[in-house]
This record gives structure tokens, C-alpha cells and sequence, in this order.
């Protein structure tokens, strides 16, 4: 059996076990990178040599990408997908992955929320501007909000159900390369019950339409994610804030929530985390004006 045929078999079972979006993944990164360097391979031929060499092609290949080249966090994407199909083989093999320095972490300073919460508030009878603020204050993710439904937020009990997402998924052979795809959130997890303060509720009873309706287009079409980002960015602009992708808007929220005193399981809870440290780590930051408080109250022991 060569590497061709159990790549394709552990793409067959992962479709039982993964959202069509992650299989999509899997299959652009077996087509693109594994099957290229590996797939004429005999299966008993891979070796932890085997391996370190495919890592090491990969990242020169991607340094002559004319696009910039592969970041390491790719490259261990990448062979994760094929360690991850020599398992499925019966073939454990362990091996030191590529370093990936620190993603860059946007969020917004107090005082660029407090302006962009302004500029947002003067036309909140645009669903989308509300959109935005609605992310500002419950730390949805794009895909979360374009799949908000107004039958999705419960106005008597003053909460808002996460239950899926929208997604642009490849589609190779199919009649088009891609398609819009409405599923499951990220994870488990991420299907949650948000509590919305009074202040949100307000602004969007001002805005209520037929429960089946998409809270963004207020129509049966929901609105794809690049175009709620690129509406968004347009908003930062108008209001004359440096640029961010919409996900600052889910860290800002994770670190304002700690800075009002939130306990971060809540935290974790309301962002649709699977565990707390992955929250920690990833998504709250302290300000220099909260470290700076903090390191006031050093006076009581002077």
C-alpha cells in the first residue's frame, strides 16, 4: 500500500469524525503538500527520516512561495495532518515540529473601544454596525454572528443561543471551488447560551424581524464573513481607528470581561472554550492601565 491510498482512507474516515470545514482543510493539505512530496511512497518505506525530510522540503518549498512562503505554525499544521494519517497507518512516529513564535495579539486600547463603541452607537438601526458591537460585547466570532438568526435570541429571557456558523468551505470537482456552509460551531463547546446585558437588548428589539430572518441582512441569506469583515474594516476607518481583524473584537471583549471583574471560567464559558488555561493563554491580556493600577495598590505595604 502506498502513501496515495491510506491518505485518501484516512480522509474517507475523517469525514465521520470531522465538520465538513476541517475535512476541507485536511483534503487541500493532502493534495497540495503530502501527496506531492509523498503519495508514490510504500507505506512500509516511511521512516521518522522520512519525516524530518518531508518537514525540511516543505518549509524550503514554502520559502519560494512567491506569495511570502509558509509561516512555522503551517508547516506544523501540515505534518500534524501526517503524523496524524501514519497513526491511522499503525505507524507512530514522534518528532520535533518546527517553533512557532507567538501570534501577534490585536485587541483595542480602552479608549479606541469607548470611540468606536461612539461612532457604532449613531446608526445602530444598521444591523451590521450593531453586529459589530454586539462581537464587541459577547465575544462571538464572525462566523458565529453571520449565522445569528433573530430566532436565535430569546428576548424574554434576555439570552442569545450559539448553534452554528458560517463558513467558506473548498470544494475540489464540485461545480464551483468553494461554498458557503452553515454547521456546527467550532466545537462543543462553542454551542453556548450567552446572557445579554439590557443595554444590548434594548438596541435590538429596536431592530426585531421575522425569527427566521438573519439578524445581519434581515432576510432568508445570511451574510458571508469576508463581507462582514470588510464592512467592518470600512468602520475603523470611518471612525478613524488603526486597522484590526474582526477577532480583536473577541479578545477586547475577553479582556475588558476580566478587567470588570469577571471570574474566568465565566469567561471561558461565554467565549466557548473547552477549558480555562486555553483562555488564559490565548485571550486575556491586561492593559498597562490595569497593571499599572495594580502595582499601586503596593502602597498599602509601604
Amino acid at each position: 500500500m502506498n502513501m496515495n491510498k491510506i491518505c485518501a482512507d484516512w480522509l474517507e474516515d475523517a469525514k465521520y469524525r470531522c465538520k465538513a470545514s476541517t475535512c476541507a482543510v485536511y483534503g487541500r493539505i493532502i493534495r497540495t503538500r503530502v501527496v506531492p512530496l509523498l503519495g508514490n511512497m510504500a507505506l512500509r518505506d516511511v521512516t521518522l527520516e522520512t519525516v524530518r525530510e518531508f518537514i525540511d522540503r516543505t518549509m524550503r518549498i514554502g520559502r519560494l512561495d512567491r506569495r511570502g512562503g509558509l509561516a512555522p505554525k503551517t508547516v506544523r499544521d501540515i505534518t500534524s495532518v501526517l503524523l496524524q494519517i501514519l497513526r491511522f497507518a499503525g505507524i507512530n512516529i514522534k518528532t520535533a515540529l518546527p517553533a512557532a513564535p507567538e501570534p501577534e495579539l490585536h485587541l483595542f486600547s480602552a479608549d479606541e473601544q469607548a470611540r468606536l463603541v461612539r461612532f457604532l452607537r449613531r446608526g445602530t438601526t444598521d444591523p451590521k454596525r450593531l453586529g459589530i458591537l454586539l462581537a464587541l460585547f459577547t465575544g462571538l466570532r464572525v462566523g458565529e454572528l453571520c449565522a445569528l438568526t433573530w430566532g436565535d435570541i430569546d428576548m424574554a429571557a434576555g439570552t442569545l443561543r450559539v448553534s452554528k456558523a458560517v463558513q467558506r468551505v473548498q470544494t475540489p470537482g464540485g461545480p464551483t471551488k468553494t461554498t458557503l456552509h452553515i454547521g456546527a460551531p467550532k466545537s462543543k463547546a462553542s454551542t453556548r447560551t450567552i446572557p445579554l446585558p439590557e443595554f444590548l437588548r434594548r438596541e435590538l428589539k429596536a431592530l426585531w424581524v421575522d425569527p427566521q430572518a438573519y439578524l445581519l441582512t434581515g432576510t432568508a441569506k445570511c451574510m458571508e464573513p469576508r463581507l462582514m469583515q470588510g464592512f467592518f474594516t470600512r468602520m475603523l476607518k470611518q471612525a478613524g481607528i488603526a486597522h484590526k481583524n474582526f477577532h480583536a473584537l473577541r479578545h477586547s471583549f475577553a479582556t475588558r470581561a476580566v478587567e470588570q471583574g469577571f471570574d474566568i471560567k465565566s469567561v471561558s464559558e461565554l467565549l466557548g472554550h473547552s477549558n480555562v488555561k486555553f483562555t488564559m493563554e490565548s485571550y486575556v491580556h491586561s492593559s498597562l492601565e490595569l497593571k499599572r493600577a495594580h502595582m499601586e495598590r503596593m502602597a498599602a505595604l509601604w
